[in-house]
């Protein structure tokens, strides 16, 4: 296509297929290269189902009492993937919470949610954490942590914002700190074409990145399809081999052999894409 041939530029948005909907993706760039992304949530934000204290809390292994109830009970909320939304008293609680097999497997899911997407308005008093509105944990339903969450932080985000009454909210959410993989990301709600919209987004860190061989396509010994280089430049590549980077920026190559999977719709045919989602959280 066009942009394979590098006579249009790669598009300032992407659009993802995810189990939420189609997520519009802005690239957010610095000098001409890019450097982190932005989501607008597929959907208005829903109110489900509320959990009573003591069974979230027993999820995550903490007393009643370390859930906070003044600005609202543990609740299912959506603006795409729903989420239980567990609000805690302070940053210890959030640092202890853990979740329990037992406890989980007998109450979620709840009205969709599979997921707890605890937070606490408490922050730490230095830097990093002192330059947040909320921290935030993301347990998944296979007890697994996530350290960043971009379709939990939106339906916080919305969730919040509609508690407060207003149309225009921006917050600073870290997430994945206690579990050693510190992400921050910036949520904001603001009125849109007569509705609410919330976007999610931040600064991306490489930590893989590789190539899919699909169906009909070239053999693996042409270029098959087109990818976003470090740049953000559109370029063809074939790649065998996958590239991992852990937290220092030490790489190792890895077999990864052909995988099959559905490109990516961003209006241009279909553009292979590939791009970090440690700090987007796309969920």
């Amino acid at each position: 296509n066009q942009a394979s041939a590098g006579k249009v530029p790669v598009p300032d948005q992407l659009v993802f297929e995810e189990a939420a909907g189609l997520v519009p993706v802005r690239l957010l760039r610095e000098g001409g290269t890019v450097i982190g992304g932005e989501l607008t949530a597929p959907e208005p934000l829903s109110r489900r189902a509320q959990a009573p204290p003591d069974r979230a809390a027993a999820c995550l292994s903490l007393q009643t009492d370390d859930v906070r109830m003044d600005a609202h009970a543990p609740q299912v909320v959506s603006v795409g993937l729903p989420f239980l939304v567990v609000e805690l008293g302070s940053r210890d609680a959030l640092r202890r919470a853990n979740p329990n097999r037992e406890a989980w497997s007998g109450f979620l899911p709840l009205d969709g949610a599979m997921a707890i997407y605890a937070y606490t308005r408490q922050v730490g008093r230095e830097a990093p954490e002192s330059d947040c509105d909320l921290q935030a944990r993301m347990f998944t339903s296979r007890l697994t942590e996530d350290p960043a969450t971009g379709s939990a932080t939106a339906a916080a985000t919305a969730l919040l914002a509609e508690l407060q009454g207003v149309a225009n909210l921006s917050l600073r959410v870290g997430q994945g700190v206690d579990m050693g993989r510190p992400s921050l990301l910036l949520a904001r709600v603001q009125p849109q074409a007569g509705a609410v919209t919330v976007h999610v987004g931040g600064q991306c860190v490489m930590v893989m990145e590789g190539a899919f061989h699909l169906d009909g396509a070239a053999s693996p010994a042409e270029p098959s399809g087109l990818f976003l280089d470090r740049a953000g430049q559109a370029r063809d590549v074939v790649l065998d081999e996958e590239r991992v980077e852990d937290g220092d920026g030490q790489g190792a190559e890895q077999r990864a052999g052909h995988q099959r999977a559905p490109m990516v719709d961003v209006g241009l045919d279909q553009l292979g894409h590939h791009a970090d989602r440690r700090g987007l959280g796309l969920g």
